[in-house]
């Protein structure tokens, strides 16, 4: 039997909610205790609180089997804004393994979609095998991976190399962000398959206050790479020095004009973005992609599968990311 709590906020069935939502912590640092980057934390126990908690607050959990201890857990809530522009439904999906739930997940997933926006926001460990069987029997799709690596280890292992010859990479600056951004536009207006929303007006003008903010800081690691005079692709990472998962971390941001794409630029840029992460101190990069380009290197350079993004509509078969799911 499972156990639904509805969108009940802090009502008298509170303290149920915490002992529900503790377990659903539990199972969630479980998933992270996989990956072989992660760093057991305080900090990381009140992140994943944080990014729980809203749900129990004003969504929707549904537990399986009703009692204090799940094997699974599915919640969801309705989000009026996102990072990438439309209203979204926010879901959360953990389960334990070694226990059989993908009948459960696919049924209470296929009575809860009617009820969903058109968009996801649903990232889903590596390890949930089931849920992911689930979500693609009930017509979700991959939309991307999220692949973790380990700076000092990708170095050793990626072949650097400089740019082509006629190209040049440099520290961004203020006056290219309008640049930078309508690269962004250009080429995901051209290949929606590879940022479905990375043309959406609101998506952009996100983009162009991240680059303002990024600039600020005298280490920003921006870099803009250019033909010439003319700019044909931007590379980057986010740092955040205290990642709660994997300690200092480089969120890695990449995009070619179409005009540089299959030019042979790519090596050259990792080349550059890692040495930077390297100099900050930076011990982890992460980043999502479907290029097939970007997977071949993520192997080369020894990174890990960490998450896969799941949603309706997505553009690619599964096969499309076969080596990268091949991984544990």
């Amino acid at each position: 039997m499972a156990r639904r709590y509805p969108a009940l906020g802090f009502r008298p069935w509170c303290c149920e909610r915490q002992t529900v939502l503790a377990d659903h912590i539990e199972l969630r640092l479980e998933a992270l205790g996989r990956h072989e980057l992660f760093l057991p934390s305080d900090d990381a126990a009140e992140k994943v609180a944080a990014l729980l908690e809203p749900l129990y607050t004003d969504g929707t959990v549904e537990q399986y089997p009703a009692r204090r201890r799940p094997d699974a857990v599915v919640a969801w809530r309705h989000q009026e804004e996102s990072f990438f522009g439309p209203p979204v439904t926010s879901i959360a999906i953990d389960s334990r393994l070694g226990v059989d739930v993908e009948r459960w997940l696919e049924h209470t997933l296929a009575a809860a979609m009617p009820d969903f926006e058109p968009e996801w926001d649903l990232l889903l460990d590596r390890s949930y095998h089931q849920a992911r069987r689930a979500l693609l029997s009930v017509g979700a799709g991959i939309d991307s991976v999220i692949q973790l690596g380990e700076v000092d280890a990708a170095r050793r292992r990626f072949r650097s190399a400089a740019l082509p010859a006629g190209f040049t990479i440099a520290p961004m600056e203020p006056d290219q962000i309008d640049a930078v951004v309508g690269i962004y536009a250009d080429a995901f207006a051209a290949e929606p398959q590879y940022c479905w929303f990375g043309a959406d007006p609101r998506f952009l003008e996100s983009q162009a206050r991240r680059f303002t903010d990024a600039l600020a800081a005298p280490d920003h690691l921006e870099l803009v790479v250019s033909e010439g005079a003319r700019i044909v692709a931007h590379a980057g990472a986010t740092i955040a020095v205290d990642h709660p998962f994997w300690g200092p971390t480089g969120g890695m941001s990449l995009c070619f004009s179409p005009s540089a794409r299959g030019r042979g630029l790519l090596r050259g840029v990792y080349t550059s973005l890692l040495a930077g992460l390297a100099e900050r101190g930076a011990r982890a990069f992460r980043g999502g992609t479907s290029q097939p380009a970007v997977m071949k290197y993520s192997r080369e350079m020894g990174r890990t599968l960490e998450a896969i993004v799941m949603r309706p509509g997505a553009f690619f078969e599964p096969d499309h990311f076969a080596p990268v799911l091949a991984e544990p």
